[in-house]
């Protein structure tokens, strides 16, 4: 870890940011399996603390019931990858019985942040700033995938490239394939909101129609 530590400021400090990307690239690859476990005992924690206060003689039946709900949140949380509060719980898992497979409960998980209960009834909240924000994602993801081909695509076309120089330029490929995927991730949500929002019109106008 020191060497590591050592070898990152180093490069750090004679200003080669690529090879700096390179390590940290490179480490976060060989670590992930132990972030991973980290994370996942840090639920488990979470889930016996609950569980124990559930079970407290000391702890008031009011008390309780809110550990109870934060349970079943850690537990939804779990299985599906999310959370949601009781009554937005509860509408989603209508929809996508009702939608009888038509549609995927990773529409639910993506869209999360656009999902409102309005009367009583689930709806889908998409504004003109996440419009704004899809266009924008999607344009500056297509920009790093072209640089993403550029750089994998560039050392074939350099005669006296070093081997240096190759690892750098593919380490800045794999940066810019990263980026790409990250801004890729962020227009996801406006797509899965706007399936939802049509099977929610579209059993709408089913249940009209009966």
């Amino acid at each position: 870890m020191e060497n590591f530590t050592n070898t990152l400021l180093t490069k750090m400090g004679e200003g080669d940011f690529v090879a700096v990307l390179a390590i940290l690239i490179v480490s976060l690859i060989f670590n992930l399996r132990t972030i991973l476990n980290f994370l996942d005992d840090r639920k488990k924690v979470k889930l016996a603390n609950i569980k124990d206060a559930i079970a407290n003689e000391n702890i008031d039946d009011k008390t309780k019931e809110f550990f109870k709900e934060e349970l079943l949140l850690e537990h939804f949380r779990l299985v599906k990858g999310f959370s949601l509060e009781k009554n937005l719980r509860g509408a989603v898992l209508s929809l996508h019985e009702n939608a009888k497979g038509s549609l995927g409960f990773v529409h639910f998980k993506r869209a999360i942040e656009h999902l409102r209960m309005v009367d009583g009834e689930l709806s889908v909240n998409i504004t003109c700033l996440h419009k704004f924000a899809f266009v924008y994602n999607a344009a500056v993801s297509i920009f790093f995938a072209l640089c993403t081909i550029t750089l994998f695509l560039l050392p074939i076309f350099i005669d006296d490239i070093t081997l240096l120089g190759m690892i750098k330029h593919y380490a800045l490929a794999v940066g810019s394939f990263l980026l790409a995927a990250f801004f890729v991730f962020q227009i996801r949500s406006v797509i899965s909101a706007r399936y939802i929002q049509q099977e929610i019109q579209k059993q709408t106008q089913s249940s009209n129609a009966d």
